[in-house]
């Protein structure tokens, strides 16, 4: 009985041992899933940087705690990706949302460069100037020429207009030449100063880019273009209705002053005597009567006409006077900061070749339908 009772009392304790110890397996167990779920890191939603994304093979890895997943991730992708790594393609849904963005802001770059570029285009219309022969203040016609000047001054003719054309209020910038033409050759650099070192043609080439770009945005009427002036627009929008060796009087000098000085021209035109060696931005002195600037100095200006020697056989009506000859000799008009003030008379005509190129010569532009061509011999 006594054997009984001690075996009885044994299989009591170990039934109950094994109880403790199922608890405690368990227990145990518990709080190991719920540190392993710990460890798991939850959805998250956000971007994730370029500086996480790397390349192992045909795969990409992720930094854990910024990866984005997919809605329907399941199964055993999702534990691919709690261990670090998303089956990739070279075109994911990342790379994609990537590519987008760079897109969008390419999009905004190039729209942002072409509203720049408009207003340029628009700046350049609204600094046009309106002649009107025969209205208001401009004279329907001019005295060409100075018989006190030069032999190819000679002789002094009329010119009558009979159409109303627009002309720059300053020479051409180079923020301007460089958004039509692509490029900006001058030699003295600023956005508003006039632009330089380029030759006939090219002048020709950037009116005509101009025109396009002007009727492509309807800021010109499709009739209208883009083009040099006539030699005798220039010099009759030079004069501005004066008939004097300047556009403010006919002395540059006052007596006294010698040899490049020119005290009376300096507060209207740059030139030998004034200018410092770099090309201002355009407008900074005063203008003609006309509010026309930097016709007298700063920079030579093309104009549309081939070189005769003289005015012989001129014609009377504004018109470019050509020539039968292949490729002639070229005029420009103003003087530049490189000359001395006699060079910057309204009626001085300097000869150059198609192809000069100079940092001292530029281009004013005028807006009007297609200029008239006469073909006259001296």
């Amino acid at each position: 009985m006594t054997h009984q009772k001690s075996f009885t009392s044994i299989v009591h304790r170990q039934v109950c041992l094994s109880v403790v110890l199922m608890l405690l397996l368990s227990v145990s167990s518990h709080v190991v899933i719920a540190q392993q779920q710990q460890q798991i890191p939850k959805k998250t939603s956000g971007v994730v940087a370029s500086s996480d994304l790397g390349e192992f093979g045909d795969v990409q890895i992720f930094e854990r705690s910024k990866v984005i997943l997919p809605a329907n991730l399941s199964g055993t992708m999702l534990d691919r990706v709690h261990q670090g790594f998303v089956p990739g393609k070279k075109s994911t849904w990342m790379q994609d949302r990537l590519a987008e963005i760079e897109q969008a802001q390419k999009e905004k770059e190039k729209q942002a460069e072409e509203e720049a570029h408009i207003r340029l285009l628009k700046q350049f219309v609204d600094e046009l100037v309106l002649i009107t022969p025969g209205k208001g203040k401009f004279p329907k016609s001019f005295k060409m020429g100075s018989e006190d000047g030069e032999p190819s001054e000679k002789p002094v003719h009329e010119v009558t207009f009979t159409d109303d054309f627009w002309i720059s209020k300053y020479e051409v910038p180079q923020n301007l030449y460089e958004a039509i033409m692509g490029r900006n050759p001058s030699r003295w650099k600023g956005p508003r100063n006039s632009a330089e070192m380029f030759d006939w043609k090219t002048a020709n080439v950037f009116c005509d880019q101009l025109t396009i770009q002007l009727r492509k945005h309807r800021l010109i009427r499709k009739d209208q273009m883009i083009r040099l002036p006539t030699e005798a627009e220039w010099e009759y929008c030079c004069r501005a209705g004066t008939d004097t060796a300047y556009s403010f009087g006919d002395q540059a000098q006052k007596p006294g002053e010698m040899g490049k000085e020119a005290s009376l021209l300096d507060p209207y035109a740059w030139h030998t005597g004034n200018a410092a060696g770099n090309d201002p931005p355009v407008g900074a002195l005063k203008p003609n009567p006309w509010g026309l600037y930097d016709m007298h100095g700063y920079l030579w200006e093309f104009v549309a006409d081939p070189w005769h020697d003289d005015y012989q056989n001129a014609p009377t009506d504004g018109s470019v006077w050509d020539t039968m000859e292949e490729n002639p000799q070229r005029i420009a008009r103003g003087g530049a900061w490189t000359d001395r003030y006699d060079r910057l008379r309204s009626a001085f005509r300097a000869k150059i070749t198609p192809e000069t190129i100079s940092p001292a010569l530029g281009l004013r532009c005028v807006k009007a339908r297609n200029a008239k061509v006469k073909k006259l011999e001296n």
